[in-house]
């Protein structure tokens, strides 16, 4: 049986179209057969991301036949203000010339603080493909990439944002903080990690 992994900041019952559209697929994915393990945060609502949430449980949850784990979030010093203000220090990091990408790694793992992903991760030794979400909290994303590489497992991402018109477009740099460790890269070479690339739009899908 074919062992998917998500890897999520954001899952039912927080509301979005994003976690919407995992939730869908991951229910699509189950009534094809296949196994479905999701690992998420504790969020209900955004302000969690930088509140703080306790997990709901210790032990994951069975919910409309998904296996699904819920991690506590850390909250951010600061507040939200703060956060945003490291998120655009990740940005100008990320624009700077020469390599950076261990630093930023280590950054977005505040972009959501999400305690003991990597060891939840290493629960699931028998997955079969990693699906990593949301380009917008990068730190669920830099743990699917890193746990796909370490398995040796395709990773498809889903980014559920805009990446980008052009090298120079502003929203191009402003999404690709934890990817990128060269300059002027778009988000979606920065993704290069990954076996396949989902886009949502059509812009988006053809690159320009």
């Amino acid at each position: 049986m074919v062992h998917v992994l998500f890897v999520t900041p954001g899952f039912p019952p927080l509301t979005g179209g994003g976690e919407r559209y995992a939730h869908a697929l991951a229910r699509a994915l189950l009534d094809a057969g296949s196994r479905v393990t999701v690992v998420t945060s504790s969020a209900e609502g955004e302000h969690d991301f930088w509140r703080g949430r306790a997990a709901p449980a210790e032990r994951p949850q069975c919910e409309d036949g998904l296996a699904i784990w819920r991690l506590p979030l850390r909250p951010f010093p600061g507040g939200r203000p703060a956060l945003l203000a490291w998120r655009k220090l990740m940005v100008l990091l990320s624009m700077l010339p020469g390599e950076r990408r261990v630093v930023l790694e280590r950054m977005a793992r505040r972009v959501p603080s999400m305690i003991s992903l990597p060891q939840t991760l290493a629960r699931f030794p028998d997955v079969s493909l990693v699906h990593g979400f949301n380009i917008s909290w990068e730190y669920g994303l830099v743990a699917a990439s890193q746990f796909a590489r370490q398995r040796r497992v395709p990773l498809v991402i889903t980014p559920f944002a805009h990446l980008g018109e052009s090298r120079r477009a502003r929203v191009a740099h402003a999404t690709s903080a934890c990817h990128t460790g060269r300059r002027r890269r778009r988000p979606r070479d920065d993704a290069g990690r990954s076996g396949r690339l989902c886009f949502l739009g059509r812009t988006a899908q053809a690159g320009r």
